[in-house]
């Protein structure tokens, strides 16, 4: 059945991508929880999720690089199109992580500015850009020691091109080979050479 085919797959997954999945469950959650939360005991102020407000945007990135995170470690066509753009996955991985964690440092910067919002002392941090830290996190550590462990485990067949480990290292020319009855004066050199012996025999 497909579910439990899933579940296998994540079974297989290492540590390492089972930290990225994490890593990115968190992000795409978070865009969808309250962020933000301004609101003073007589009710006045606003709520924010991460997908809604004056920041939605970045809301929306999460979701999307979340899903896309994740779609990379279970659908081949969405790892064949990041490979496509030039980026190894443990790269594309940590670049999403610090793109996320940029976009996190700066929608606090707004959310938490003395000039936003209606009250400062009612502002609070909602625990969805909690889990949107949490995420972040996941990213970093996990697509880190999946650059660590790869780098442990790097062989020849992933620095050599394909047909360079089937080939020697020095390449010698091929020379031709007579036979030694076929080179000219050989017969004769080797009965010289044995009179030679036999007169120095007969002398000792």
């Amino acid at each position: 059945m497909p579910q439990k085919r899933f579940f296998q797959h994540i079974r297989d997954l290492s540590f390492e991508e089972k930290l990225v999945m994490w890593g990115a469950l968190f992000s795409f959650a978070s865009a969808f929880l309250p962020w933000y939360r301004d609101i003073d005991r007589f009710g006045t102020g606003f709520q924010f999720l991460g997908i809604t407000g004056p920041l939605y945007l970045v809301g929306l990135f999460f979701a999307a690089l979340g899903l896309t995170i994740f779609g990379t470690l279970f659908i081949k066509r969405v790892q064949q199109k990041i490979l496509a753009f030039g980026f190894q996955m443990t790269n594309f991985y940590l670049l999403s992580a610090g793109f996320l964690l940029f976009l996190l440092i700066l929608t606090n910067s707004v959310y938490f500015h003395e000039n936003f919002g209606v009250n400062i002392t009612s502002k609070e941090f909602r625990f969805g850009m909690l889990m949107g830290f949490i995420g972040v996190g996941l990213l970093f550590i996990g697509a880190f020691l999946q650059r660590r462990s790869r780098g442990l485990t790097l062989d020849v067949e992933d620095i050599l091109p394909d047909n360079a480990a089937q080939k020697p290292l020095v390449e010698l020319p091929e020379r031709p080979h007579q036979p030694l009855d076929s080179s000219p004066g050989t017969s004769q050199n080797i009965e010289r050479q044995k009179s030679e012996y036999d007169e120095q025999g007969r002398i000792l």
